[in-house]
């Protein structure tokens, strides 16, 4: 019998934003991905950069580029950029690996961890917001410099617009979300631990050791 993992965190993340912030909620009804009689998605604008959805949905057949054992949670709304779940055991939870995707872009190495659980993940955007996290988790992992620099800042970078760092902002009081230490360290061993997990459907994906000045 599999054992149940907690998804308090993931429930009470999408609820602060659709009651406690007033987030802008829709709902679809999704056809297949492990669904296939259907299922109501609701998903709602966090104004942080990404829009969360529940219950998360599993890969899309027809795209190559999906993991395979990983379920979607969130998109960015930028060149199809979505994050999700890692499977590592079959299931998933707060304390699952959150993988970022790529499916325009990055095409030899279309998926990278953003955090080795869901809180970490929220803790590494806290600051910089989810639409730009997932480029500055791979400039990081590949050593740049200004990438970690704004990773490891406890500040909002210029690109973060008032209304939406206040909004980071308040995340971060809810879920008592204290700063990432470490984090060039912290993201390559992400990648170098869970990345080779990640299944497509062409396969494992490779990873490949890059130098690294820090």
């Amino acid at each position: 019998m599999t054992k149940s993992r907690s998804r308090d965190l993931y429930g009470s993340l999408y609820l602060f934003f659709a009651r406690g912030l007033g987030g802008v909620e829709s709902s679809t009804i999704e056809f297949g991905r492990r669904h296939p009689e259907g299922v109501w998605v609701t998903r709602v604008e966090t104004g942080c950069g990404m829009c969360l959805h529940r219950p998360p949905l599993g890969p899309e057949a027809v795209y190559t580029k999906h993991p395979a054992n990983a379920v979607e949670f969130a998109q960015t709304g930028g060149d199809g950029v979505f994050y999700s779940f890692l499977e590592a055991d079959g299931t998933w939870g707060d304390d699952s690996p959150v993988v970022v995707t790529f499916p325009a872009g990055f095409a030899a190495e279309p998926s990278w961890i953003a955090g080795s659980c869901l809180r970490d993940f929220l803790r590494l955007g806290r600051w910089v917001g989810f639409f730009s996290l997932g480029g500055l988790v791979v400039a990081a992992a590949a050593g740049d410099r200004d990438a970690i620099r704004a990773l490891s800042a406890r500040e909002h970078p210029e690109w973060v617009e008032a209304e939406q760092a206040q909004r980071l902002d308040r995340m971060a009081a809810e879920f008592k979300l204290e700063p990432l230490t470490n984090v060039a360290k912290r993201v390559v061993e992400w990648q170098e631990r869970y990345r080779p997990l990640v299944r497509h459907p062409a396969g494992p994906v490779r990873v490949s050791r890059r130098s690294r000045d820090r």
